[in-house]
């Protein structure tokens, strides 16, 4: 470890660009894959609203926002002696100046989503006024106080309440009643997703098995596995890897080119080397060091600032959807990716030190 710092130490002007090209490299996979996994954590706060037993919505939809529940299932659900309660869940996009992906949901009355509202200021919107409840989170960010108004297509809506939530989503957008919602933004479906909650000592499987039969068009879904309805999720996370692929082959060649560039200036002292008994195993282990080196210093960095970064991007961008989500897994995948570009960077330099000839390489000018 001592040797091969030294030897990167008298070139640092090179050996610093490599060990950027690592640390960017790193940086972009952790950031954008914490970033991707954000988006499931985003869904996976949708499914637990009101805390459900289990989810119904449009089979087949790739976000939730196109499901929608006809009528007359919901009443068909609602006159079900096996549930204890039925709520339910709308939202519509409502642009705001200082946040473009602003959502105003629309809740059952009453229900489990609506009673973890908790009112801190004001009062519940009042029956057809354009008026809305505000999250905490939400009213701060946008910098809305009680009796403020935001933007929705139709006209302004009047915040009448701010209420927290130990929901984030919920937290960081506004809430009316279903019928209210419905009433406001009409082409939005009363509601788009059914939260059920079970009575005691129901079989829940066979009860899903003749739901399902019945409405062919309708799925339902584990809260915890809710984010499984949408594969597509998967398409961003690989998306998100591709992205990050490519800064770390530009990585790569860098290292390449660095270590590359190092046994060619230092020819004639590897060819001493080989000439006062190494051997061609333990040059071999020198360079492929020096390669590991660069690799464990960029990556540290790269894990730091790619981690750093994601909090930056969502902070900048201040969407109550867009979250980083630094998981174990994505900073030991940086980790390993950033030893995968030391070896491959190192490992041909090391290959040709290897191979040089002592006569011939204390000759080399």
């Amino acid at each position: 470890m001592s040797l091969a710092l030294r030897n990167l130490s008298r070139r640092p002007l090179r050996s610093s660009l490599a060990l950027c090209g690592v640390a960017i490299g790193v940086a972009a996979y952790v950031a954008l894959v914490s970033i991707a996994d954000g988006f499931v954590v985003t869904l996976t706060r949708i499914g637990q609203l009101g805390q459900p037993d289990l989810v119904v919505q449009t089979r087949g939809v790739v976000d939730p926002i196109l499901s929608a529940i006809p009528e007359p299932v919901l009443i068909e659900l609602r006159a079900d002696p096996a549930l204890a309660e039925v709520d339910t869940y709308a939202t519509h996009v409502a642009r705001q100046r200082a946040q473009p992906f602003f959502l105003v949901f629309g809740l059952a009355a009453g229900g489990a989503s609506w009673r973890s509202c908790r009112i801190e200021e004001g009062a519940a919107p009042r029956t057809g006024e354009r008026e809305v409840l505000i999250g905490r989170l939400a009213a701060e960010r946008l910098e809305v106080a009680l009796g403020g108004e935001l933007e929705a297509s139709g006209g302004a809506l009047r915040v009448c309440g701010i209420f927290s939530s130990t929901n984030a989503l919920l937290a960081g957008s506004a809430v009316t009643t279903a019928e209210q919602h419905h009433a406001l933004f009409p082409d939005r479906p009363l509601a788009q997703l059914a939260f059920l909650h079970f009575a005691p000592q129901i079989d829940r499987r066979a009860w899903r098995a003749r739901f399902e039969e019945r409405h062919a068009t309708l799925q339902t879904l584990e809260p915890s596995r809710f984010t499984d309805a949408y594969p597509e999720l998967d398409l961003g996370r690989q998306l998100a890897r591709a992205v990050s692929w490519i800064a770390c082959l530009a990585a790569a060649i860098g290292v390449l080119n660095t270590m590359m560039m190092n046994v060619l200036e230092r020819t004639r002292e590897i060819g001493t080397l080989l000439a006062i008994g190494w051997t061609r195993a333990r040059v071999l282990r020198m360079i492929l060091a020096e390669g590991l080196v660069l690799a464990l210093l960029g990556g540290a960095a790269g894990l730091a600032l790619g981690a750093l970064g994601a909090q930056i991007t969502v902070a900048w961008l201040d969407w109550v959807l867009v979250t980083a989500q630094l998981r174990t897994r994505t900073l030991l995948e940086g980790g390993a990716l950033a030893l995968v570009l030391g070896v491959l960077g190192s490992l041909v330099p090391a290959l040709r030190a290897a191979r040089l000839a002592p006569s011939e390489a204390l000759r080399y000018e």
